[in-house]
């Protein structure tokens, strides 16, 4: 999965942060970036389990790989699981600008890319 910024990044900020930095949200420890799965109304949460890892980042583009238990579950039924990315701390990505390029109130929505 790739999450495209529209600025250049002022500084990339480390896969390690990225994957195992911790934030401060309403006085609780929140990792930096989470991923997690809502799942459609038919699917079976026990088959859609997995693992993400950060694994590059560029001026304009985050990387991430999702590993799943059970890959061939995923969206196998009508009503589709949606994949949900939460930047709990969008300092980290900052444009050259100074501004910030996501906001925690942003909702990223799909776009398939040939």
């Amino acid at each position: 999965m790739a999450i495209q910024f529209s600025e250049k990044l002022k500084s990339l900020p480390s896969l390690d942060l990225i994957n195992e930095g911790i934030s401060i949200l309403n006085d609780e420890f929140v990792p930096v970036l989470d991923v997690q799965i809502k799942e459609g109304e038919d699917s079976d949460v026990r088959r859609l389990k997995f693992k993400w890892e950060a694994v590059s980042i560029t001026d304009y583009t985050l990387h991430i790989q999702l590993n799943f238990t059970d890959a061939v579950y995923i969206s196998a039924n009508p009503d589709k699981e949606v994949l949900i990315v939460t930047i709990n701390n969008p300092q980290i990505f900052t444009a050259t600008n100074g501004l910030q390029i996501l906001k925690q109130d942003r909702e990223m929505r799909r776009q398939l890319v040939p």
